[in-house]
């Protein structure tokens, strides 16, 4: 065991920046959006940029499991169904654009995508404060085109930078589902997402067999973070805690981008 997690040739720091980095994944999924964010940084700084993102999928999909075990009895399949070939279009698209960026650009192309999370993330929510959850909800009318053109970005967005979740949460809100409709669509189609991303990230060499098993290791670790930010979110003022990890993650944008 020390032997494989010596062949990675991390410091102490680094290894501190890996492991805040899997529990600030769980603590997303628990209830605070945009401390992601920082995992994004922090992995970018200890793997490389390309690298990173390859090494994340696995996290995610283990946090992801968690969400879809909690809420897949509520999600709409029929709209799962309909978004699934250009969710997997886009991860395609996105696979084409990750090989041809060069790597000494990816880092700021990150940072940029981490900038467009806030503005995403602040955008919707300045439009729909909270996920709609009338007694008898009538979500709103589904243009066809708006709805691939989505599927196909959030996937391209989910192999870019693991980011795809901005615009699927964008668009189910608009949308107007009930709360719980809304989480188990949104775990489903996330967690499908980044399932698609990870052989196409080990096709092009960004994660390797090698990775695997510390990359879904720390994907068990955040599911502690799911468990630690139910218990922040009772003792710490949310709006406060989110304006201080928001105000970091556009920080670490920055410092990526310039």
């Amino acid at each position: 065991m020390l032997d494989y997690l010596h062949s990675f040739q991390l410091s102490t720091l680094d290894w501190v920046l890996v492991v805040l980095g899997a529990l600030f994944v769980g603590m997303s999924k628990g209830g605070l959006p945009g401390i992601s964010g920082l995992a994004v940084w922090m992995y970018v700084k200890v793997f490389g940029a390309k690298e990173s993102v390859g090494m994340l999928v696995s996290v995610l999909i283990c946090a992801d499991l968690f969400g879809v075990v909690i809420y897949r009895r509520h999600a709409d399949l029929a709209f799962v169904k309909r978004m699934l070939p250009f969710l997997i279009s886009g991860t395609l698209v996105g696979t084409l654009v990750f090989v041809l960026l060069p790597g000494a650009f990816y880092q700021h192309f990150i940072g940029a995508i981490l900038l467009l999370l806030v503005f995403f993330h602040f955008g919707t929510k300045r439009l729909h404060p909270e996920p709609p959850e009338p007694p008898d909800p009538q979500p709103a009318e589904r243009s066809k085109l708006v709805e691939r053109t989505v599927g196909v970005c959030s996937g391209s967005f989910s192999m870019l930078a693991n980011a795809g979740s901005v615009l699927l949460v964008a668009y189910l809100i608009r949308l107007g589902l009930p709360k719980l409709v809304f989480l188990g669509t949104f775990a489903s189609l996330i967690l499908i997402s980044n399932v698609v991303c990870l052989p196409l990230h080990w096709a092009i060499g960004s994660v390797t067999l090698n990775d695997l098993p510390l990359s879904f290791a720390l994907g068990l670790l955040s599911l502690v973070g799911v468990v630690a930010a139910r218990l922040l979110v009772a003792v710490i003022p949310q709006k406060l805690f989110e304006a201080f990890i928001w105000t970091v993650v556009v920080l670490a944008g920055l410092e990526l981008l310039f």
